[in-house]
């Protein structure tokens, strides 16, 4: 028999508190997670990283939870309507995108009018609205990814003068692919252009005209001048003290290199150590990208900017070969040798990463165990937003927000004022 429909809204609107509390709960363990760097202990660069790879959450998303979490800590209205239940994530989230501490209180009302999309759209033209042309030129970025099916994925934040002209870029480039487009409609045309692959190919390459060859910058060669005893020396062992630099950093610098010319810090004599004939050719670092595919430190995704790392170093008697090579991007480079974290191949060949001291770094197929605490009680009564259907005057609302902005501004200078004297 089927259940009453009624009774059924009631508990999927039951289950969304329920879900909003429980999220209140898990940001405010993130907040503290981050303000102790519990996440250093695993090698992460940072919480956001820690979060992507213990709780497989997506890096965009991550970092905005990680933002969230932080910002719960100033604002204790939004905090405590949300740990009750009243106030959904994206509802939070939005509120948070325009709050100050002297406005709070109105946002967190006005959120318990709006819907989640109204909120999200007040908040959009909220930010337009406060924008500071500097601030506007920092958030410009241009980000890429590759999907998992191979293709590149590039998001791009430009101001609107650039953007226009790019997508006339791509219309031009289309037109010349396709001369019977140029008969269409000019904001057709560039809005077709914008989405097809042939026309970003086409710029791509007349950007690139002229070019005489790859612009990819050879391995380095590297001179450093350090002690022999000092460079083979393990960690605990004592060392001669002429050294320069710090062993693990000249380890670091020569393990991809063309060459290192060493020279022994206590007599001064040159000693060549054969880098030239030792160093990562291009067919092995192919296959050893192939292998590796990225970063092989657990729990990082980073497939640029990587290096190949012995990991016996080859000052040690490690060969240069595919068995003895893994893959780092530049900062867990760093961290082996100069952060204390060590590299050791397991038993059946697989790479063990480890702590300083000495615990192991678990890999992504560990086994990831938690405890789920009972949400405390819950109010459902502010999570459905009291809008009864009308039409958003967007105009209005952020009007009135930036005069109650200007006005609770005022009352603070005015007490701050009031106190000075």
């Amino acid at each position: 028999m089927e259940r009453d429909l009624e009774m059924v809204g009631r508990e999927i609107v039951g289950l969304a508190g329920q879900i909003a509390a429980a999220t209140a709960r898990w940001l405010g363990l993130v907040a503290e997670f981050d303000r102790r760097e519990g996440w250093k202990d695993d090698g992460c660069r940072s919480c956001a990283h820690w979060l992507v790879w213990r709780c497989g959450i997506a890096p965009s998303t991550a970092h905005e939870q990680v933002k969230v979490a932080r910002a719960l800590d100033e604002y204790p209205l939004v905090a405590e309507a949300f740990s009750a239940g009243e106030l959904t994530y994206c509802r939070v989230r939005a509120v948070l995108r325009m709050a100050t501490p002297d406005t709070e209180a109105e946002l967190v009302d006005l959120a318990r009018v709006c819907t989640g999309s109204h909120l999200a759209r007040i908040a959009r033209a909220h930010s337009q609205a406060m924008r500071d042309p500097e601030a506007a030129r920092a958030r410009q970025r241009i980000r890429w990814d590759w999907d998992d099916d191979g293709d590149l994925v590039i998001t791009a934040r430009v101001p609107a003068e650039v953007g226009r002209r790019f997508l006339h870029a791509l219309h031009v480039a289309a037109r010349e692919l396709d001369p019977e487009s140029a008969a269409a409609d000019s904001a057709s045309a560039e809005e077709s252009a914008a989405g097809g692959a042939e026309a970003f190919s086409a710029v791509v390459e007349l950007a690139l005209a002229g070019a005489q060859k790859d612009s990819t910058p050879p391995p380095p060669d590297v001179v450093v001048t350090v002690a022999v005893d000092d460079l083979t020396a393990g960690p605990g062992d004592d060392a001669t003290g002429s050294r320069r630099i710090d062993p693990e950093l000249a380890r670091r610098l020569c393990c991809d290199a063309t060459t290192a010319t060493l020279v022994h810090g206590s007599r001064g004599t040159p000693l060549d150590l054969g880098r030239r004939q030792r160093t990562v050719n291009h067919a092995l670092r192919l296959a050893l990208w192939r292998r590796d595919g990225g970063c092989r430190f657990p729990g990082c995704s980073h497939t640029r900017f990587t290096h190949a790392h012995h990991i016996v170093h080859w000052a040690r008697g490690g060969p240069t070969s595919l068995s003895n090579l893994v893959t780092l991007c530049t900062y867990h480079h760093r961290l082996l040798h100069e952060g204390g974290y060590t590299i050791e191949l397991g038993p059946d060949g697989a790479t063990q990463f480890f702590r300083p001291d000495r615990s192991l770094v678990p890999d992504l197929s560990a086994a990831l165990s938690g405890t789920v605490a009972t949400i405390g009680r819950t109010t459902t009564a502010g999570l459905s937003p009291t809008w009864a259907g009308e039409r958003l005057d967007l105009g209005h609302t952020i009007d009135s927000l930036v005069h109650a902005r200007a006005i609770a501004e005022n009352r603070r200078r005015l007490r701050e004022e009031s106190a000075a004297a």
